[in-house]
């Protein structure tokens, strides 16, 4: 594959980062549905079945969002993983890729407004000013937060470490992990513009590789066989 392909791999293949974006929202669409009909799943004889469900959905979410900030690096060279850094790390090696912006072109809308915070097009000059506004940019920067989620991702999602409790000291609270979504959306969108001319964002609504809305839909369908109590 040559660079393109390559940057065009870890964004868009089928479980590139925008899938795992679209597993998020999807779960996000299934725990607000169960939201609006908490006091009839948990109060009917299926409200184990729901509980564990949810349980399932808040995990899938973790892990998905491990993936896309996933900091593994293979020190040979050879497995790669498609995740946030990943792209910075190909970014840094491959600085020429800067001069396909130029080949482009970008209309104004209200889909550049969910560009990277700070991000200037007629101010940022090359590949090295990019990656240092991308990593200023990521939550993650902030190393309480970076040692609260690779903690939660390795200790207790990935290895199941026996001296690791979840506590209200190291878990994710929902404004850290939309932090981490949203900039996760926005940094997406922005790199597949500037170099691969593909949008992230139509009209305000980020990129669906299928539809979640079925998926909600389905679940509705679900919870309407329940009986009223």
């Amino acid at each position: 594959m040559n660079t393109i392909d390559i940057l065009d791999d870890i964004i868009h293949h089928k479980n590139g980062i925008i899938f795992q974006i679209n597993q998020i929202e999807e779960c996000l669409l299934i725990l607000k549905s169960m939201s609006e009909d908490k006091e009839k799943l948990n109060s009917g004889k299926f409200s184990n079945y729901f509980a564990f469900t949810e349980n399932l959905i808040i995990e899938k979410m973790l892990l998905s969002l491990g993936k896309i900030y996933d900091q593994y690096e293979d020190k040979d060279g050879g497995n790669k993983v498609r995740s946030i850094r990943q792209l910075i790390k190909f970014l840094e090696k491959n600085p020429n890729l800067y001069e396909n912006i130029k080949l482009h072109s970008y209309t104004e809308g209200s889909d550049n407004k969910r560009f990277l915070k700070n991000f200037n097009i007629n101010e940022i000059k090359s590949n090295e000013e990019f990656i240092a506004l991308i990593k200023n940019e990521n939550p993650l920067d902030d190393r309480r937060l970076r040692n609260k989620f690779t903690q939660l991702r390795n200790k207790y999602l990935a290895h199941n470490e026996q001296h690791f409790t979840i506590s209200n000291n190291n878990n994710l609270d929902w404004s850290e992990f939309y932090e981490l979504l949203d900039f996760a959306k926005d940094c997406i969108h922005t790199i597949s513009w500037l170099y691969l001319n593909i949008p992230c964002y139509f009209n305000g609504k980020f990129i669906q590789l299928y539809s979640s809305e079925r998926t909600e839909y389905c679940f509705q369908n679900v919870k309407n066989l329940i009986p009223e109590k």
